[in-house]
């Protein structure tokens, strides 16, 4: 009689293979610049302000734009070259929103009306569509105090030229109002374009008024209500037109003011060496030279 006979095999039961994790690609997360401001508007302290979003423009890794505005405003030529700027941003195929902060009126409020959106808080204080036009007038009497006498020098065809030591003669207002006139009617007609206002709708919000961040959004002349982080929401979402659309992960990129050049880093050492030379000599010569702290802090 054959015996049973149970033969135990032994299976190799290979370990299962580990997940492949697929590495994330850029097309996983929306790469944001953030471009931050703050101060007054000028031609001379908004060259560092137009590197950055000369960058943004430039860069191929970015998908969207966020810049945060505190600005009261300032000169009306500088306001328009950062509108203009930002406009180049968003032609360039970028996403681009703007965050108000405190305050972004007059040019600070020019600079943000390409963005796709503005987002403002509600008590942002924005608005102020309007031109101011300054003219300097120069007392001789004051002048004639220091010793300081003034001569008018007359070119023929040109005797009505500004004068600043002199009242503003009839023909200088009305040419003062026209540039005036025509630097409010472009101001205007780029809010009524870029808000999808009419010229007369334009016109009604416009006139220098001042608005919260709530009122604004009554007007037309914000789109959303909330922070910096409502609008990074908004440089994410698929559809800005679907409030509900999926909101895809992000990574933020600063981008920062332009390295300050070799040139600009030794001429503080050249005069930091100056103003320690002429110190010791004034010390050794018997001397005594007192310095402000202002006049040596950025050194």
């Amino acid at each position: 009689m054959l015996g049973k006979y149970y033969v135990n095999k032994k299976k190799e039961i290979a370990a299962p293979a580990p997940t492949k994790v697929r590495e994330q690609s850029r097309f996983d997360r929306v790469h944001i610049g953030v471009i931050t401001y703050q101060g007054n508007i000028s031609r001379e302290t908004t060259h560092n302000l137009l590197w950055q979003l000369n960058q943004a423009r430039a860069r191929n890794d970015l998908d969207a734009v966020v810049v945060r505005i505190t600005s009261p405003g300032g000169d009306s030529i500088a306001s328009d070259t950062l509108r203009h700027y930002l406009e180049m941003v968003k032609r360039s195929g970028k996403r681009v929103i703007v965050s108000m902060g405190n305050v972004a009126a007059s040019g600070g409020y020019e600079f943000a009306l390409p963005a796709d959106r503005i987002v403002a808080s509600p008590s942002t204080i924005t608005g102020s569509i309007g031109v101011v036009g300054l003219r300097p007038k120069i007392l001789n009497e004051v002048l004639e105090e220091q010793g300081i006498r003034s001569k008018k020098v007359s070119v023929e065809g040109c005797e009505d030229s500004s004068d600043f030591f002199e009242p503003m003669t009839t023909f200088e207002v009305e040419q003062n109002n026209k540039v005036v006139d025509a630097l409010y009617d472009d101001f205007v007609t780029k809010v009524a374009q870029a808000r999808k206002l009419t010229k007369e709708q334009a016109l009604h919000v416009a006139q220098g008024k001042v608005y919260t961040g709530r009122e604004a959004l009554e007007v037309g002349l914000v789109d959303e209500l909330g922070g910096f982080k409502e609008a990074v929401d908004l440089a994410c979402v698929g559809d800005l037109a679907d409030k509900t659309g999926f909101k895809r992960p992000y990574m933020l990129h600063p981008i920062n003011e332009p390295p300050k050049s070799t040139y600009s880093e030794l001429s503080k050492y050249f005069q930091f060496a100056s103003f320690v030379r002429s110190s010791f000599t004034s010390f050794v010569n018997g001397e005594t030279s007192y310095e402000s702290k202002s006049d040596i802090k950025d050194l």
